[in-house]
């Protein structure tokens, strides 16, 4: 098995802060809405302006914090979607790899101004390997190039665009690469692939050369780069240890 040296989950915790988020919202919201009520029926009583401006206030307020609630929920569902397809390719990495490859999970790094938080990275034999994990499910489309890919849901459910994926982790490899030279280490290659979670999933996009996998045929796409092997044990040592200072 893979030695797996960070498997916390930063979308975890984003999901966990929108959920508390929201109930503290929805518990506002119906306050803000009745003291708004409230504020109206002072300015019918009395005919003051500076009644009803206050009750303009705070309906907007309460519609600014429903949509807020709405958006929410929208994104924690979304994350915990992205947070099953990146469990099953975390799980794939470390039983279907072996000893001599390190697995990082959902590691956050900074290279200057630059940041990325990056779904899976293996360090092994084979080089280093940043994956990005998506779990749409549908027909995915879009080019290399292309600023957004497009997933259609099957039945009737409008389309969705997203970003590519392509573009988000080449910036992810970048920032990954500028950050092993900053601790000293020889220019590494850094590998890109994609990886879709979902068995829904009709890939139709075109990765411009990006390695596209599912999360069953990871490890062998990775171990199929260790012969003949690119690091040898100290320059994987080395990389591991850098990048253990963040995990």
């Amino acid at each position: 098995m893979a030695r797996v040296l960070s498997d916390e989950s930063s979308l975890s915790g984003r999901r966990g802060r929108l959920r508390r988020e929201a109930g503290v919202l929805r518990r506002l919201v119906p306050f803000e809405a009745g003291a708004a009520v409230l504020l109206l029926a002072a300015g019918v009583f009395t005919r003051g302006a500076g009644w009803f401006a206050g009750a303009a206030i705070l309906l907007f307020l309460a519609a600014a914090h429903g949509a807020a609630v709405r958006q929410d929920g929208r994104e924690s569902k979304a994350i915990k979607a992205g947070l099953h397809g990146e469990s099953k390719v975390a799980q794939e990495l470390a039983r279907g790899l072996d000893n001599a490859h390190y697995v990082f999970n959902d590691l956050s790094l900074r290279s200057g101004f630059r940041q990325a938080q990056i779904d899976h990275v293996v360090v092994g034999p084979g080089g280093v390997f940043a994956i990005e994990t998506k779990n749409w499910g549908g027909r995915i489309t879009g080019g290399p190039r292309d600023p957004v890919w497009t997933q259609q849901a099957e039945g009737t459910r409008p389309a969705r665009r997203h970003e590519n994926p392509v573009l988000q982790n080449e910036r992810h490899v970048r920032v990954l690469e500028a950050f092993l030279r900053a601790g000293g280490l020889p220019d590494v290659p850094v590998v890109s692939a994609l990886v879709f979670a979902s068995r829904g999933a009709r890939v139709e996009a075109d990765p411009g050369g990006v390695p596209l996998s599912t999360p069953a045929g990871l490890p062998c796409f990775i171990a199929s780069h260790a012969s003949p092997p690119r690091l040898d044990g100290p320059a994987v040592d080395a990389i591991v240890a850098r990048l253990q200072k963040i995990a």
